[in-house]
């Protein structure tokens, strides 16, 4: 576990950064000021950056061949220096100070990959950077501070990455991360609807049928799908039975399930009466999942309590630890988190 660096001078964050695999947002003390995808076109030609952000996800399939559709944050580690920088240089905007940031990592991201994702966000235009882990964020969006309670027991179930986290009095029990998430899902979901159905269906469509599914297998509803047919090339709407997708819902569900189990396996006997009593903090664009949370706690026998809007508890923890400078300043000086801030 990594200790937190704290660079003399450095004063209180002015703006938050949730840098996620599919959308990064900027936040504010109070709350969310801008949020866009997490894609940028790069022109290969010249080398140079075409399009950013939401109009570049636009443009995802329709650009020409000498540009490349780059996401530059892949498992919330990132994965391509330059395009990252000019992605959170939008965020930010133009500036001639430069900002005091507070930023989100993975709670298990190394000690390089933590030193090149700060020098990333200097280069876009920030002084000072803070970075915390995005669980912990999530336990400060429930309302609960790591330093203070008992224990606390928080999954992230992000684009990419899912991340199960477990806090108690200033102490960072334990962390568990598995790849996988709502992008596995819909690309399983997308290979399905082109071998059975003829039918290539586009990530933002997939984005919409997400939260029609459900955790429970059997249900007789029917969701309607459209896409492109390979067959004519012209497009077309489809009627697909839920039962015929619960193969693959099932498959993501239960890598969730075995994550928190081994969570639970692995967590001091000591603490597992207070995670009782206190239960699991489910969020990230997964849990929209329907019934998720009650099928969770039905196999684990723990409560689980999904939060409002689980897309965007990241970003509310990180608005939350802007307002309060005492709460932020406790866990820079703790040992509880990893981080780094220079």
């Amino acid at each position: 576990m990594l200790k937190w660096l704290r660079r003399e001078g450095a004063t209180q964050a002015e703006v938050g950064l949730d840098l996620g695999s599919w959308s990064c947002r900027r936040v504010g003390a109070r709350g969310l000021e801008q949020s866009c995808s997490t894609a940028v076109l790069w022109d290969l030609s010249g080398n140079w950056p075409v399009e950013t952000g939401d109009r570049a996800q636009a443009l995802h399939g329709r650009h020409p061949a000498h540009w490349s559709f780059i996401r530059p944050f892949r498992q919330g580690v990132l994965a391509d220096f330059d395009a990252a920088e000019h992605l959170c240089r939008s965020l930010l905007g133009a500036r001639r100070r430069k900002w005091n940031l507070l930023a989100t990592a993975p709670a298990l991201a190394g000690e390089v990959e933590l030193q090149v994702l700060c020098e990333m966000l200097k280069e876009a235009g920030a002084g000072s950077v803070c970075l915390v882990p995005s669980s912990a964020c999530v336990a400060v969006a429930a309302g609960l501070s790591p330093l203070d309670a008992a224990a606390v027991a928080v999954l992230d179930l992000g684009y990419h990455l899912m991340q199960a986290s477990v806090f108690s009095r200033g102490t960072a029990v334990h962390h568990l991360h598995q790849v996988g998430g709502a992008h596995h899902l819909m690309q399983r979901l997308q290979d399905h609807f082109l071998r059975r159905h003829w039918l290539a269906v586009g990530q933002s469509q997939l984005e919409q049928v997400l939260p029609q599914l459900t955790a429970r297998s059997g249900q007789e509803t029917y969701l309607e799908v459209r896409g492109k047919d390979l067959q004519s090339g012209l497009p077309r709407s489809l009627m697909v039975a839920a039962w015929e997708l619960d193969r693959w819902v099932d498959f993501t569900v239960q890598a969730v399930l075995q994550l928190l189990s081994q969570l639970i396996e692995e967590t001091p006997p000591g603490l597992l009466q207070a995670l009782l009593e206190q239960g699991l903090f489910l969020a990230g664009g997964l849990s929209r999942l329907r019934g998720l949370d009650s099928y969770l706690q039905q196999q684990l026998s723990l409560p689980v309590h999904l939060l409002d809007e689980p897309e965007l508890a990241v970003s509310r923890g990180l608005s939350r630890l802007l307002r309060d400078g005492p709460q932020l300043e406790a866990l820079v000086k703790s040992q509880a988190l990893a981080g780094r801030l220079g």
